[in-house]
């Protein structure tokens, strides 16, 4: 194989890298979400929790791409994380007891439904990775 030609293989093992990768890092995101909204300690009410996680991998620039796994709804984090005892300026509904007002709210315990989701995924990252670049190298014949 001359330079030239050992040159052009190389950029198109780089174009197919960046989109190989691209397509495996989504299946693995989308296995995530899927996870995440299948597989949670959490009661939703009205579904915007459920809805609102989502995933996305965007090219940079060049051969960078980043991969976001989100639940976006105002309140994901203190469903994720939790909250300590907080005060409360409003009404609050109580299960069997109804709408009560309270100053201070106790706290709700974490129900972790992002975490367990990406635990879940996280030791098949590395393998997929590979697949995708050896079946780019493949793919042009390196």
């Amino acid at each position: 194989m001359n330079p030239e030609e050992f040159n052009l293989r190389m950029e198109n093992f780089l174009v197919t890298l960046r989109r190989k990768v691209k397509e495996t890092l989504t299946e693995v995101l989308e296995g995530m979400v899927d996870y995440a909204r299948s597989y949670h300690p959490y009661r939703d009410q009205t579904g915007a929790l459920t809805r609102s996680i989502h995933a996305k991998v965007d090219v940079l620039s060049g051969n960078l791409l980043t991969a976001r796994f989100v639940a976006d709804a105002p309140y994901a984090s203190e469903v994720e994380y939790g909250t300590s005892p907080h005060r409360v300026d409003s009404p609050v509904f109580l299960k069997g007891v109804g709408w009560r007002y309270i100053e201070v709210h106790p706290g709700t315990p974490p129900r972790p439904f992002m975490r367990p989701a990406l635990e879940a995924h996280r030791g098949r990252l590395p393998v997929v990775l590979e697949e995708s670049l050896l079946n780019a190298a493949r793919e042009v014949g390196l």
